[in-house]
């Protein structure tokens, strides 16, 4: 695995937050002209060693994708050594978009045309852990990474299970952000470790990143490939246990 020739101090991280930050409190006009691509695609490297930093990065994106030229971002990102991180970025900038800034239908498109422009030949990673020095190789932490990655970061080869939006901006699950195998892999340990157990407890296992919906859907499709278990009285009320 390659990596950064020079890795990120707790001045360069103090001085991107900064700039970041002093753009989104800047006019609107003159928001994107202080930040270069150069800088968003080196930034965007560091974020493996900083979620703070993410989370600054990916709000500044969310409210000035449309004021960022998407192929000379392109460009810069396929010079740094991780560029499938932009990926992950952009994920949780399509996901916070809407939620900061008023979009129209064709904005939402033109959003998706501008997300492919600047990923344009990146291709994912294979399959590393995120965050770089947050925990240890094989440890309790890591394999939790591995078993509760969400799909914004396992679509672009990496592992994680932390958002990197801030929580004044974060929500109840209203898309489910876990994959079908994680998914499975949590209701079958929640099944060994419990007598009985209620659609909250799958979502809890799955740290809420799953749809109350789904998470129902999920449940019947198991209970139909099995015969040892059954669903207990309706609604609300429901819960699942031995035969």
């Amino acid at each position: 695995m390659k990596g950064l020739l020079d890795i990120p101090n707790e001045s360069s991280l103090t001085g991107a937050y900064s700039r970041l930050q002093a753009a989104l409190m800047a006019k609107k006009k003159d928001r994107a002209s202080r930040i270069k691509c150069s800088e968003l695609a080196v930034w965007s490297q560091w974020t493996r060693f900083d979620a703070r930093l993410g989370e600054i990065l990916i709000d500044y994106l969310s409210r000035n994708w449309k004021r960022i030229n998407g192929v000379n971002l392109n460009n810069q990102i396929s010079k740094q050594p991780w560029p499938a991180i932009l990926g992950v970025i952009l994920e949780h900038v399509q996901f916070l978009t809407p939620r900061v800034e008023c979009l129209k239908k064709s904005e939402k498109k033109l959003f998706d045309f501008w997300k492919k422009a600047a990923l344009f030949g990146v291709k994912p990673a294979n399959g590393e852990l995120f965050f770089i020095g947050t925990q240890s190789f094989a440890g309790p932490i890591a394999r939790a990474e591995a078993e509760h990655t969400l799909i914004w970061y396992q679509d672009w080869g990496y592992l994680s299970h932390d958002l990197m939006i801030n929580k004044a901006n974060r929500f109840e699950a209203k898309i489910t952000l876990v994959s079908t195998e994680n998914r499975f892999i949590q209701l079958k340990a929640l099944v060994a470790k419990n007598d009985r157990f209620t659609t909250t407890d799958y979502i809890n296992a799955c740290e809420g990143w799953v749809t109350r919906r789904q998470a129902q859907l999920d449940i019947s499709h198991w209970l139909a490939s099995q015969k040892r278990f059954r669903s207990v009285k309706n609604s609300k009320a429901r819960f699942y246990q031995p035969k």
